[in-house]
């Protein structure tokens, strides 16, 4: 997925502290999250709690937090798909 790829700044395929909540602070996705809320999200997705989270991590929390984007979208198709286009370049 593009939008793993591009937070994995270091190409390592795991995502660190600051490259997961680069995802979560997105003014794509629009989440305005707190720390807390940011720390409890990637407590959640690091599954094997070794710090990091991998592609197969990464994955459920995106699907969720992308239904959530749609949700606070309205049903506005024109900026959903402009999260679409973004997520995908």
């Amino acid at each position: 997925m593009v939008v793993f790829q591009n937070a994995d700044k270091d190409g390592n395929g795991i995502l660190d502290n600051e490259e997961f909540w680069s995802v979560l602070e997105s003014k794509t996705l629009n989440l305005k999250l707190s720390p807390e809320e940011m720390q409890a999200i990637k407590d959640r997705a690091d599954v094997d709690q070794d710090g990091g989270i991998t592609y197969t991590e990464f994955i459920p929390v995106v699907r969720d937090l992308l239904s959530q984007v749609y949700a606070k979208k309205d049903n506005d198709w024109n900026d959903w798909c402009k999260v679409g286009l973004i997520a995908h370049r």
